[in-house]
């Protein structure tokens, strides 16, 4: 339950961090997902369901703070790809995993977003162009949160004295 209860206020925190202080940045700054790159740790770190759950809920908490509607729909081919992806493909715990985890799921993002541009035949290379800035801060940021989590379990492990399974 207090996992759960901590989750959701990670979930609150970083979508208002994302919408409020990441997104009022200068143009290469306001590129950074950050709360895509915590939804992939949750994800990758944690349980399938709950990233199945972070992505889905940010489709809809996203378009609730008035961004696109197209989001929702990419956010929850996300949350099923990322989930089979974790599950399957990367269901090492290892920082590489990690990484190509988050890189294939960006990947997803980039292509459902784009299937609007594509109907329309507006599409132009700096579409995909803007999302370079995207790719290398979820790459960075994955490799920092790893780290973070990674020291962060062993913490809470010496201090509770939690057994290893």
């Amino acid at each position: 339950m207090f996992y759960e209860l901590s989750l959701a206020l990670l979930f609150i925190l970083s979508i208002l961090f994302q919408v409020s202080f990441i997104d009022a940045l200068y143009e290469p700054l306001n590129a950074i997902p950050a709360h895509f790159i915590i939804g992939v740790l949750v994800m990758h770190r944690g349980d399938a369901l709950h990233g199945i759950a972070w992505f889905i809920i940010s489709g809809f908490a996203l378009k609730i703070f008035g961004f696109d509607s197209a989001l929702t729909i990419s956010y929850i081919a996300v949350a099923f790809i990322g989930a089979l992806l974790a599950t399957r493909m990367f269901a090492n715990r290892s920082v590489y995993a990690l990484e190509g985890l988050g890189i294939l799921m960006l990947l997803v993002f980039i292509l459902v977003n784009a299937i609007p541009e594509l109907l329309n035949y507006s599409i132009t290379a700096d579409y995909f162009y803007s999302y370079n800035h995207a790719l290398i801060s979820v790459i960075v940021g994955l490799y920092l949160g790893f780290l973070v989590a990674r020291n962060l379990e062993h913490l809470i492990e010496n201090l509770f004295l939690i057994k290893k399974r």
